[in-house]
């Protein structure tokens, strides 16, 4: 009876440990993939701001290529 109470005793070690290990290694994955979405993200709105910046430098030196500044 005692080997029985062991054995199961060890079977409930190693799947709690398992369960947790697994658990821990979801957890780091789903941290990594939310750094990576926010490091995405913050280049893409950077891209987004340049090319808006960009876009009215190209409009300012286009209306002040044409003389049409307003004064």
């Amino acid at each position: 009876m005692a080997d029985i109470l062991r054995e199961i005793t060890a079977w409930i070690l190693i799947l709690t440990g398992l369960a947790t290990c697994l658990s821990a290694g979801a957890a780091l994955a789903a941290l990594l993939m939310h750094i990576t979405t926010q490091w995405l993200w913050e280049k893409l709105k950077a891209a987004y701001s340049l090319k808006e910046l960009s876009d009215a430098i190209r409009a300012w030196k286009q209306q002040k290529n044409t003389g049409d500044t307003e004064q």
